[in-house]
């Protein structure tokens, strides 16, 4: 998306002078990493907050993250004690005791502490080698990583849907003063409920002020099919196991998100085919019908995405209303 496509004078003063010098002609992925993406994956800065849905929003996505920070840093520091007593493959083969009830390990609670029985170690073993098989993962650190990942990726997209129906009650109850308030609440559910992630959040756009639907594709040009396809996996990773469906690739094909690449021979004979994802930061993800979707790559970019839109919204919903 062009600067000269967005009517800059339809943002707020605060957008313009945040956006202007950085939204260009051309969608460049190292550019939009170094200027949008790694930045958004810090805490929110919560100075100059214009409303409460953000206010909510933005004290959820920093709790969120102390508790996904302290897991990966416990992880990290187990590790380090192990690699200095000489043992270099936890990663690999965690001990099995870390995988049972807390309260069986606590020696603090006499009541229920107790020494792993071959029995329980089979129980959790047949667990382990279930996931790996679903998720192609050998690592145990990394299937325990990919499910906390799934945690925060399935409670982001439910904070950023509440923010969303949040910030359009906002918008209008700003000039109804509580009238009719039931049918702008009502109003708002049904839109989140009845629409996938990408028309909803086109629609909240379109209703503050249209001019915020180009910023964001001049932020990055498939900002909307990205958040259609993370429509489509929270979906299956809610009721398929996080297995790839054949509606999910259907899905995908039809809004161009999912592509089919056909390889062939010398002699021009078709000697593979498959599906992949193309709208992740350049990652080449392989799709295939009823293999598991992982999210470790989807996850990262969609707290970028929600945190920058959340943003602008909120320097939006109050623009020329002088509060």
């Amino acid at each position: 998306m062009s600067n000269n496509k967005i009517i800059w004078s339809s943002l707020s003063p605060i957008l313009q002078e945040k956006y202007k010098d950085r939204v260009n002609e051309k969608d460049d992925i190292h550019k939009f990493v170094y200027q949008f993406h790694i930045p958004n994956l810090d805490w929110i800065n919560d100075s100059n907050i214009k409303t409460k849905a953000y206010q909510i929003f933005h004290e959820e996505y920093n709790e969120l993250q102390l508790s996904i920070n302290l897991f990966d840093n416990l992880l990290m520091h187990v590790d380090l004690n192990h690699e200095e007593h000489g043992i270099n493959d936890f990663p690999i083969d965690m001990p099995r005791e870390y995988f049972r009830f807390p309260a069986l390990n606590n020696p603090k609670d006499i009541f229920s502490k107790t020494e792993l029985t071959e029995s329980e170690n089979e129980k959790i073993e047949l667990i382990i080698n279930k996931a790996q098989k679903k998720m192609n993962i050998r690592n145990d650190e990394n299937i325990v990583k990919e499910y906390y990942t799934k945690l925060e990726f399935i409670s982001l997209f439910s904070s950023f849907e509440a923010y969303l129906e949040n910030i359009y009650i906002e918008y209008f109850k700003k000039d109804d003063d509580n009238i009719n308030a039931k049918k702008i609440i009502e109003k708002a559910g049904m839109l989140i409920k009845k629409n996938s992630t990408d028309n909803y959040l086109k629609e909240i756009l379109m209703i503050i002020n249209p001019e915020l639907k180009n910023l964001l594709l001049g932020i990055k040009e498939n900002i909307f099919d990205f958040f259609y396809l993370a429509y489509l996996v929270r979906n299956i990773h809610t009721h398929k196991l996080g297995k790839t469906s054949n509606y999910f690739i259907k899905k995908g094909i039809l809004k161009n998100i999912i592509k089919k690449e056909i390889v062939k021979n010398d002699k021009n004979e078709i000697i593979e085919e498959y599906f992949y994802v193309d709208c992740l930061l350049g990652e080449y993800k392989i799709v295939e019908q009823g293999k598991y979707f992982s999210l470790k790559e989807l996850t990262a970019l969609f707290r970028s995405y929600t945190c920058e839109i959340a943003y602008i919204l909120d320097n939006s919903v109050y623009q020329n209303k002088g509060k």
